[in-house]
């Protein structure tokens, strides 16, 4: 009898586990997208890529942000992270050129979470370069530098680069995270924003596997 029991008890503990071991696996697509061909990725050798393809204006952009802080806190040290800010819609171009403005004065830390809490807490209207201009002089960076970079040239070759970064990723939409140039993974995808991170570290596993 008891080891009727014992038995029992060991494959109600079996079956229990199932579901925590299947959760552990993610399926292409299901889970994330194979980006056929692969881009090229810009990591080092001996890290994997994960690139994150964002717009200020996207409210699932901003919902993402505090799960993808938590996670850049905790990344492992083998794991490059780059933002690049999408130009999938023309209308897009602006905000763009405003990240890469504070990219190139060192001021993205300063800028980029104040942008997204004023366009999507505080309703503020950021869609002309003036207009931005005026917010990140309200976080004390220097305008005349931030509009010298605005107008650099320099920019409008970093616009081109985020064009064809996002159609290489064959993105339709934002955020999107790509994962050593082959994956693509979405919320919708995934399931969610804690679980986008989630799938991004089993693909880095994976990439970081052994051959």
């Amino acid at each position: 009898m008891k080891n009727w029991t014992l038995a029992l008890l060991t494959a109600l503990l079996m079956a229990l586990a199932l579901p925590l071991a299947a959760a552990e696996e993610y399926i292409e697509g299901a889970h994330y997208e194979r980006i056929t061909p692969p881009m090229q990725s810009r990591a080092p050798a001996g890290q994997v890529e994960v690139l994150e393809l964002f717009w200020y204006g996207c409210p699932h952009c901003f919902s993402l942000e505090p799960h993808l802080d938590a996670w850049l806190k905790e990344k492992p040290d083998h794991v490059t992270f780059t933002r690049v800010p999408a130009v999938l819609n023309p209308n897009w171009t602006t905000h763009a050129q405003a990240y890469y403005a504070a990219e190139a004065i060192g001021e993205v830390e300063t800028i980029h979470g104040p942008m997204f809490q004023a366009i999507h807490v505080q309703r503020r209207r950021l869609g002309s370069p003036e207009q931005i201009t005026r917010f990140v002089g309200s976080l004390g960076v220097d305008t005349q530098a931030y509009t010298r970079a605005l107008n650099d040239p320099a920019i409008r070759a970093r616009l081109q680069e985020a064009f064809e970064i996002g159609r290489a990723s064959q993105s339709t939409g934002v955020p999107a995270l790509i994962v050593a140039g082959k994956y693509r993974v979405t919320a919708s995808l995934a399931g969610g924003y804690p679980e986008m991170l989630d799938v991004v570290d089993y693909l880095v596993k994976q990439e970081a596997a052994p051959e």
